[in-house]
């Protein structure tokens, strides 16, 4: 979303990703198709907004396991929500949601 108030859309994905029983190291959610999109140079100046919104679907026993759920920029987590605990009790498909604004503070380069 821009600081004018209009909104442009640099991805929307209408697709299942991968089904993900379980990890312990970071993983995509996103199908291949969706897991790279370029940001124009120059967009992000100070007061940029990026508004996002994922969602997806749980199915299965969770067994006392926590999700935890990240945005990242090229090589940069920009959001990290910490671990969500999940309910033990088996859940078929179950829609889960995150949705937020990042608002750009400062420019330069990441590492």
């Amino acid at each position: 979303m821009s600081s004018k108030g209009f909104r442009e859309r640099f991805l929307e994905v209408y697709e299942d990703g991968a089904a993900l029983a379980s990890s312990t190291t970071q993983t995509s959610l996103l199908p291949a198709s969706a897991k790279e999109f370029t940001i124009g140079a120059g967009k992000l100046r100070i007061g940029y907004i990026l508004a996002f919104e994922f969602s997806g679907r749980s199915a299965r026993r969770h067994d006392s396991r926590n999700l935890s759920l990240a945005f990242r920029l090229g090589s940069v987590d920009v959001l990290a929500s910490g671990g969500i605990p999940l309910n033990v009790t088996a859940q078929t498909n179950v829609h889960w949601s995150l949705k937020g604004e990042l608002i750009v503070r400062a420019v330069g380069l990441s590492r």
